[in-house]
């Protein structure tokens, strides 16, 4: 995978065999596995802790702090990379630029505004003095609000609040119905875990599709 040069933030911080038998193909297997298990749970070697793809909307900040296992000790070194081809959120296109912050622990920081709709595809990159390196890839997406409610409101709520749904029609709601609908009884239950954001993101969503 090739990487794209010259976008680089580095931080420095202070952190300081199974036997087989001859007892057949399913024992030996079995062996191989809970030793991989053993090892994965207890790392002996550099291990940066997963970040994982996120989804961001426009005018929403995104922040997030990375963090490593080094059981062989020393100080570590982080890198934050754009992959070749991806849009790049350290020049993005609305001046905005994103960060990764070397006096707060690895922080990447951004607040991406609606020219930044894109997928942003970043390498980060952990280093010990010893030399051992491990990385993780992910894919930062920046959507609309109409994007985000979109696809929360056919993720939990279509099934039921659509034409010809056994719900009412949200989207034919004023918002001192909605409101109070989505914040309580079984609503409530389908928004579990929605921030405030994103419940204002499916009330624009319902406000500009699908007639009443």
């Amino acid at each position: 995978m090739k990487i794209k040069s010259g976008i680089v933030a580095a931080l420095f911080v202070l952190a300081t065999a199974c036997g087989g038998g001859d007892g057949g193909t399913t024992g030996n297997t079995e062996n191989q596995q809970n030793q991989e298990n053993q090892e994965n749970s207890n790392p002996t070697s550099l291990t940066l802790n997963p970040i994982g793809n996120r989804i961001v909307m426009v005018g929403t900040n995104i922040n997030f702090t990375l963090s490593a296992s080094n059981p062989n000790g020393g100080s570590l070194s982080y890198t934050a990379s754009v992959v070749d081809g991806s849009a790049d959120p350290f020049n993005a296109a609305s001046g905005n630029n994103a960060t990764f912050n070397l006096s707060e622990n690895a922080t990447f920081n951004w607040t991406p505004m609606a020219v930044d709709v894109d997928s942003y595809e970043l390498q980060f990159t952990v280093q010990n003095t010893s030399d051992e390196t491990d990385s993780d890839t992910i894919t930062i997406s920046v959507r609309t609000q109409f994007e985000i409610g979109e696809a929360n409101f056919n993720d939990r709520c279509r099934s039921c609040h659509r034409v010809g749904g056994t719900g009412h029609l949200l989207q034919c709601e004023q918002s001192t119905v909605y409101y109070p609908a989505i914040n309580s009884g079984s609503m409530a239950t389908h928004a579990s875990g929605w921030t405030n954001e994103v419940k204002d993101a499916v009330f624009f969503y319902l406000q500009n599709v699908e007639p009443c």
